[in-house]
């Protein structure tokens, strides 16, 4: 009696039935294609060794046949002729038994009768059989069957409702107003009366001339070397132009002959300053005397550069260079050594 439907347990669906079914039939091939592959396997490999045995009996049989054909190239003659004399049915007999004993014994035939001989050495053993190949591991077993299906995925809850509240509309855009007319320009104001111009007035009288001022005075600057200390005085009396001396006598304003070259001053004794004409030579205590070719600087505190010149044959027979300063009521004089080494020349004071 068939069960109710409640108690029968038929396929989830036909898709899993269909897998099931494919399932088995794979199974069962699998197994006969490895039965097969296994008895074919087995065959070959008993053929190899049938091979390997074949090839073994047939290298025997090659060494006996070598043993009996060097049992007949060793006969002797008297064997031979035996041999030739008897029958061709018992030469037959006797080969065909000599090659059956060869095979088995190698015996010699004797008088018709097989006399075994020594005993051969023994052979060498039989070659190892292949071994055999390993079995085919067995396959693994069907795996249990699968877990349940998943449930199927409920359907998404709907969206909740939309709230009811409308929104509010949009009030009306308001009117615009209008545009406000143009004011009117006020009224153009009116231009006064342009004044008289007033008379010239008359010219004042001119104010009494003012004192005229008193005359500024310049600063004087008196330069450093003025001063009593930054010069050395000159007050040899044979430095007059009017001092004449014999030969020996001439003196050299050069260092190492009591003369040391910067700022000097001609004392007032001979003359306070030098002459501005050319001297006679051998005056002023030397062989040529030094005189001013030009003028002393006229304003106070001013120096200038001006040339001194010795008289020998000519009056500027030699020149230097030398810097006069106005110190206010005297003249300071800058004087470098003489030009000529080995030559007897001095500075002159202006004094007769």
């Amino acid at each position: 009696m068939r069960r109710s439907g409640s108690d029968e347990k038929p396929c989830a669906s036909n898709r899993t039935c269909w897998l099931i079914t494919l399932l088995t039939a794979s199974v069962i091939t699998n197994f006969i294609f490895s039965a097969v592959g296994f008895l074919l396997v087995r065959n070959l490999h008993d053929a190899v060794v049938d091979l390997q045995d074949q090839q073994s009996v047939a290298s025997e049989m090659k060494e006996r046949m070598s043993d009996v054909l060097s049992v007949f190239a060793t006969t002797d003659r008297e064997k031979r002729s035996v041999l030739s004399s008897t029958s061709s049915s018992r030469l037959a007999v006797d080969v065909g038994s000599m090659f059956i004993a060869a095979i088995k014994g190698m015996c010699r035939p004797e008088g018709g009768v097989c006399i075994s001989g020594s005993k051969g050495e023994a052979g060498q053993p039989g070659r190892d059989g292949l071994p055999g190949r390993d079995g085919l591991p067995g396959r693994d077993g069907l795996p249990g069957a699968a877990t349940g299906h998943v449930g199927l995925r409920g359907p998404p809850g709907k969206p909740g409702a939309k709230g009811t509240g409308l929104p509010g509309k949009q009030g009306p855009i308001g009117i615009p107003g209008g545009k406000g007319e143009k004011g009117m320009h006020g009224a153009k104001g009116i231009q006064g009366e342009k004044g008289e111009r007033g008379g010239k007035g008359e010219r004042g009288y001119a104010g009494q001339k003012g004192q005229k001022g008193e005359k500024g005075k310049v600063q004087e600057v008196i330069p450093s070397h003025c001063n009593q200390g930054n010069h050395r005085v000159l007050n040899d009396t044979w430095r007059k132009t009017s001092s004449s001396i014999f030969y020996l006598d001439h003196h050299k304003d050069r260092e190492g002959y009591g003369f040391q070259p910067g700022w000097h001053v001609f004392a007032a004794s001979i003359g306070g300053q030098m002459p501005e004409t050319c001297p006679p030579r051998r005056r002023c205590g030397t062989g040529a005397p030094g005189w001013l070719n030009g003028t002393h600087p006229t304003a106070i505190g001013q120096t200038s550069n001006e040339t001194v010149c010795f008289n020998w044959d000519d009056c500027c027979k030699w020149q230097v260079t030398v810097e006069i300063t106005n110190c206010g009521g005297f003249y300071v004089y800058n004087l470098p050594n003489v030009p000529c080494d080995d030559c007897n020349l001095a500075y002159c004071g202006n004094a007769e």
